[in-house]
């Protein structure tokens, strides 16, 4: 079973192709409009994350992370 800070470096790593992709203009409009729920629920669970008291935690403990992450996530 992953670890919680596993899960939120792949969400990342979820969201930064995803919004790769939906500004890359070789791809056709349908793919653009494709991608947008998708990010719009990625969305909402970062804003949840956010809100977690555990998230900060987690990230803020972790033994390669530490505070780095959150200076590159700004």
């Amino acid at each position: 079973m992953p670890s919680l800070a596993i899960v939120i470096l792949a969400m990342d790593l979820i969201n930064e192709k995803l919004t790769t992709f939906s500004l890359d203009m070789k791809f056709l409009s349908s793919i653009h409009t494709a991608i947008g729920p998708p990010k719009k629920t990625l969305n909402w669970y970062y804003e949840l994350m956010d809100m977690s008291e555990v998230y900060r935690i987690t990230m803020v403990s972790h033994l390669h992370y530490k505070l780095a992450y959150f200076k590159l996530a700004k």
